[in-house]
């Protein structure tokens, strides 16, 4: 990282240990000198580049979630133990389509109140942490964390910009369909889904010849071992098309990692 001139900080997980996606708050908290803050998850690639300040102007920016996840009754539970007014449901969910109250893939966070939003956050994640399990939703599972967000915006009184989805992209085979441009990030979730488009595989060729120091760190994670496999071998397009052996060899190198 420091090759590339990247800056580390320690940071602190502000809820629990036993709740890990909780760790982004403590990246939220990081000084820092530039006005908009831009956290990303370790699951994403920026396909494009762009100006923080100048594509996030306002004071939180997200992208909507991808389907309605909980029922009216969970957030009734959820707003209610933290003292707050259900807000009404007017967001649209982005690949589905349905109205729900507000919720968002906290996999890509841009905003001008960092610390602030990381405070309230902390503090609505770690009262809900204690309350009994609230009906439908899976708290203290992969969405644990964004539970907590729109509750924690809702106390700040911080106006959302939600976004195109192209910031925060699913890996929706219907959104890949749509799209008309490779999005500008990639929440590709897990390794496999690098490899079902083209244009990123052919993004990630380009990655890996201008930063060579990215393929010993992605050959240490028997994942991107088998993802390196495909980028590798120059006849493979993407897991939908090229040489049937081929794509046969990398679907099942990638299986034997899940296994």
């Amino acid at each position: 990282l420091e090759e590339l001139g990247v800056r580390t900080a320690p940071i602190e997980n502000p809820v629990s240990l036993h709740m890990p996606h909780a760790n982004k708050l403590g990246c939220l908290a990081v000084d820092t000198d530039r006005p908009c803050t831009v956290f990303l998850d370790t699951d994403v690639l920026v396909l494009r580049p762009f100006e923080p300040e100048v594509a996030f102007p306002g004071a939180l920016h997200l992208v909507p979630a991808s389907r309605v996840h909980h029922s009216e009754a969970t957030w009734a539970k959820v707003y209610g133990l933290l003292d707050l007014d259900v807000p009404p449901p007017v967001m649209v969910t982005s690949v589905t389509g349905r109205a729900t109250h507000p919720y968002y893939n906290s996999g890509m966070v841009a905003t001008r109140h960092a610390r602030e939003l990381a405070a309230s956050w902390g503090e609505c994640a770690r009262e809900l942490r204690g309350a009994p399990r609230l009906g439908d939703e899976r708290f203290n599972s992969h969405d644990s964390d964004q539970v907590s967000l729109p509750p924690a915006i809702r106390k700040l009184g911080l106006q959302v910009s939600e976004l195109d989805p192209q910031w925060n992209f699913p890996t929706s085979r219907r959104m890949w369909r749509r799209r008309h441009e490779l999005p500008v990030v990639f929440h590709y979730q897990e390794p496999e889904w690098l490899l079902h488009n083209a244009e990123v595989v052919a993004f990630l060729r380009a990655l890996l010849q201008t930063t060579p120091q990215l393929r010993s760190w992605l050959g240490q994670d028997p994942r991107f071992s088998a993802v390196l496999v495909a980028l590798d071998d120059p006849a493979f397009r993407c897991l939908r098309g090229g040489p049937a052996a081929l794509v046969r060899r990398v679907t099942d190198a990638l299986s034997s990692v899940v296994g």
